[in-house]
């Protein structure tokens, strides 16, 4: 009887100390979990500030172009990006002399010719802003279909002893005149990857002589032009400008209004 109640003693201990132990894994497990969430909860915070860390960068590069030492710092960072900064005038244009060839076209004036000038260009630079200089033009002039249909008409008219169609043209044969120059806008362009050139936008305003078959004219002109510096001799420039002038006809004086375009190549002294 003594060995019954000894053995229902021990079953019922081993029963106890077995349950004991399954409480205590199952509390164990539960807080195992919840500290795994909460370090995966705190593993998530670094990686949204290293995102807005990024985006801050980021935006701090895309401000750069105004520092010359961020840019460069920049460029490791991205070697195949090149940066470039405009600051002052690359071509030194105080107290210098440029000398140049010019190529133009006139459109409008008269309608019975085609005109095209070829001559030369002298200006001084007092400074970039300000420069004059002096232009000189040499005419060439062609009759335009219109011209020459008129022409023909008037010559078959003589030859059958009418004289009432009469065709006067009072052609141009070259223009002398003083301009004056104002630069208020320049910048600088990469052409081609082959270097760094310098331009300008300006004003320009003239006054000179033209002279016309019927004689000497006054004519002034007024327009806009790009410089091209492109190094610290050689340049180009286009121009595009209003000019007029009295001719004389044999029915009187006349106003032409012309548009001349040119193409000017110059050395800088």
């Amino acid at each position: 009887m003594k060995h019954i109640i000894y053995l229902t003693l021990i079953a019922f201990l081993a029963t106890s100390t077995l349950s004991s132990s399954g409480a205590e894994a199952r509390s164990a497990r539960k807080k195992s979990k919840a500290r795994a969430t909460k370090t995966h909860k705190r593993a998530r915070s670094p990686k949204v500030t290293q995102n807005v860390d990024s985006q801050k960068l980021q935006n701090s590069f895309d401000s750069l172009g105004g520092n010359e030492a961020l840019v460069e710092k920049s460029q490791k960072f991205d070697p195949e990006n090149e940066g470039r900064i405009v600051q002052k005038r690359s071509v030194d244009r105080h107290n210098r002399v440029e000398v140049g060839f010019q190529y133009g076209f006139v459109g409008g004036g008269d309608a019975y010719l085609n005109t095209e000038n070829v001559g030369g260009s002298l200006d001084y630079h007092f400074t970039p802003r300000w420069s004059l200089g002096v232009r000189y033009a040499k005419s060439y002039n062609s009759l335009t279909r219109e011209g020459q249909v008129a022409y023909e008409e008037a010559q078959n008219q003589k030859g059958l002893g009418n004289v009432g169609t009469i065709v006067d043209i009072d052609y141009p044969i070259s223009t002398t005149m003083a301009m004056v120059n104002f630069y208020p806008i320049y910048g600088k362009m990469n052409l081609l990857d082959l270097g760094i050139s310098q331009f300008d936008l300006y004003l320009l305003a003239g006054y000179g002589k033209v002279e016309l078959s019927s004689g000497m004219k006054d004519t002034i002109t007024g327009g806009l032009g790009a410089g091209i510096w492109w190094n610290q001799w050689l340049t180009t420039r286009i121009e595009g400008r209003y000019q007029t002038y009295q001719d004389q006809v044999y029915t009187g004086n006349r106003q032409l209004h012309l548009a001349i375009f040119s193409a000017h190549l110059g050395i800088m002294l």
